[in-house]
């Protein structure tokens, strides 16, 4: 089951709202925490916010947690997919003689961005033969 509230001290949540994480704020509710923040500032006799800026950064912000939110998803619904090309990866490295690969930092980084990438690969080509057949 799955929890779209925000975990406490969120720096996400706390600046621009508890409803970032969920990708259910729009422009309206991110302008009207911007401007209650103006308000918090100017009792503390702080300078205003820009806020044309604060609003634009808190849409980013939203939108890359939406992002990753369907990027995790996506990496768990071929989670078996992935795990089968990573088999086959290790496999070819230590056919070829590397017996200890993934070996490292590195080793595991270039492991995981080549899953990575050829899952991709994969997706795009079912993206596009899934709409060929719907043409």
């Amino acid at each position: 089951m799955s929890d779209d509230r925000p975990i406490p001290g969120d720096k996400a949540s706390a600046r621009h709202g508890s409803n970032v994480g969920n990708g259910a704020v729009d422009e309206a509710e991110i302008r009207r925490i911007v401007l209650d923040r103006n308000a918090v500032r100017r009792e503390a006799c702080l300078p205003p916010l820009d806020i044309e800026k604060e609003v634009e950064h808190a849409l980013s912000v939203a939108t890359g947690i939406a992002a990753g939110k369907r990027y995790r998803g996506l990496r768990h619904d071929h989670a078996k997919e992935f795990e089968n090309i990573r088999s086959k990866i290790i496999a070819k490295a230590r056919a070829s003689g590397n017996s200890t690969f993934p070996n490292g930092f590195f080793g595991n980084y270039y492991l995981n961005r080549s899953c990575e990438d050829k899952l991709a690969e994969i997706l795009a080509g079912s993206q596009k033969s899934n709409s060929e057949e719907g043409q």
